[in-house]
């Protein structure tokens, strides 16, 4: 039997039985990975089971923080109210990301979220540092002295925030990715397309290690320093590979030189290339960094018009020339022997890595052990050459046609054999003992001409009335 003063114990014991379980599942909730509630990897606003308004992110379950929202990019964290100018902040963002699809022909795919946004939070877990992906973790210290020591006080939407878009974007280029066995080289193109966004910005300021006046000076002071620092010594692909900033400094070498067209154009290629069923993203990023520098320096060269390895061997780059396919046909296969005919020799030039065709090459063909012509690729490595006035006696030929190879690939050659038929003797004509065939013929012609005539009488009897 349970007395009243055991049964009020009892209900307090349960009580706080019970708002302990509360409290527990509230810290477990925004300490235990997200993953325990299988929830997505990506940013977004959830509602917890008890009601409170929470938010997820990079698979921790955190408290609600402040939202603000560009046409492109949002921020979440604590610390919004300390950026001045907010709208003025966000359009600055918004310049930047347009920028970068300029640039790089497209919107970022890999990092792509619903929203079609870039998310930058701040990340408790996150700490110095700050991460790409979607959404862009920052610690909140780092995240304050970038509003606060760049934004605020110069002008500059942060460099750290802008290098991590530019992660982002160059996330969908697997070709231009070279870190096998390590490396730095995507710290490198992140900062370079930044740069191009800090050249459509146009800030009077930029914050790094040091304030710069501009884009100019930041190009000019810090990456091409870096970059004649590392072309005063030892020069190797290791080596800068490691060092990104002297890479960047490169890459705004080729810039100055060439103009942004080149870099647009080679991004656009690599993107299309992605566009059709020739590669996957998997077996491209799978490349060796080898064969990832021979499709870069390619597709710059393509850009460009003119071959660039040269410059980057110049610069320590390896460059090894990757193999290429070669098609022919003929058009018709066979023809009659000694007398005049036409052949038209079609096919295409291509690289075996990528199926990408080579624009601009010239393919030779030869018969006999001898030259015959030769014709130029088009913009899709496709050929034609017209062999005309061929005259061979009967048999079998091999018509070859050839690519000596480039700089950046190597040769190819492709044998079709057409075939030369003897001509069969026209029909002999008819012959009649005493007289010789052509006689015979006239007057097998003047034979018929009467029989037609005689079968049109009727239609002119006025021949016939004598």
């Amino acid at each position: 039997m349970i007395l009243k003063e055991d049964e009020r114990r009892l209900k307090s014991v349960f009580s706080r039985s019970i708002l302990v379980l509360l409290i527990s599942f509230l810290i477990l909730s925004f300490a235990i990975p997200a993953q325990a509630f299988n929830l997505s990897n990506w940013y977004c606003c959830l509602k917890h089971p008890l009601g409170f308004e929470l938010e997820y992110v990079n698979g921790y379950v955190v408290a609600q923080q402040i939202r603000v929202e560009g046409a492109h990019i949002a921020v979440v964290g604590d610390d919004i109210g300390l950026v001045k100018d907010q709208v003025s902040w966000l359009s600055k963002l918004d310049i930047a990301y347009d920028s970068m699809v300029e640039l790089t022909a497209g919107e970022p795919v890999v990092q792509a979220a619903s929203d079609k946004k870039i998310t930058i939070l701040e990340d408790p877990s996150v700490h110095g540092a700050a991460y790409a992906g979607n959404p862009i973790r920052i610690d909140p210290a780092f995240f304050r002295s970038q509003i606060e020591g760049s934004w605020n006080a110069y002008g500059d939407p942060s460099f750290a925030f802008i290098h991590e878009m530019g992660h982002d974007f160059h996330w969908d280029f697997p070709g231009f990715h070279f870190n096998e066995g390590g490396g730095a080289t995507n710290e490198a193109f992140a900062n370079f397309i930044l740069i191009y966004a800090y050249e459509k910005l146009n800030p009077e300021n930029i914050v790094l290690d040091r304030v710069y006046d501009g884009v100019a000076d930041l190009e000019t002071n810090f990456y091409l320093t870096r970059a004649n620092t590392y072309l005063s010594g030892e020069r190797s692909f290791e080596k800068i590979k490691w060092n990104n900033d002297a890479f960047t400094g490169l890459l705004i070498l080729l810039k100055n030189k060439y103009g942004w067209g080149i870099f647009q154009k080679a991004f656009a290629m690599h993107r299309n290339l992605l566009g059709t069923s020739q590669i996957s993203y998997q077996s491209l990023d799978q490349f060796t960094d080898i064969k990832k520098v021979n499709l870069f320096v390619f597709m710059l060269s393509e850009a460009a018009g003119e071959d660039l390895s040269p410059q980057f061997e110049e610069w320590g780059f390896r460059i090894v020339p990757t193999s290429t396919i070669l098609t022919t046909s003929l058009n018709p296969s066979s023809i009659a022997a000694n007398t005049y005919s036409n052949l038209t020799i079609t096919g295409r030039l291509s690289r075996v890595d990528t199926g990408l065709g080579l624009e601009g090459r010239i393919v030779s063909f030869s018969c006999f052990n001898g030259t015959i012509g030769s014709t130029v690729t088009d913009e899709n490595g496709s050929y034609t050459f017209k062999w005309t006035n061929v005259s061979l006696a009967n048999g079998s030929y091999t018509v070859t046609a050839s690519f000596t190879g480039d700089s950046l690939h190597e040769p190819s050659s492709k044998a079709q054999t057409v075939s030369v038929i003897e001509k069969p003797p026209p029909p002999s004509l008819p012959t009649v003992p005493g007289f010789p065939p052509e006689a015979v013929l006239i007057g097998i012609t003047l034979a018929v001409g009467a029989i037609v005539f005689m079968r049109k009488k009727t239609r002119l009897p006025e021949l016939w009335s004598v």
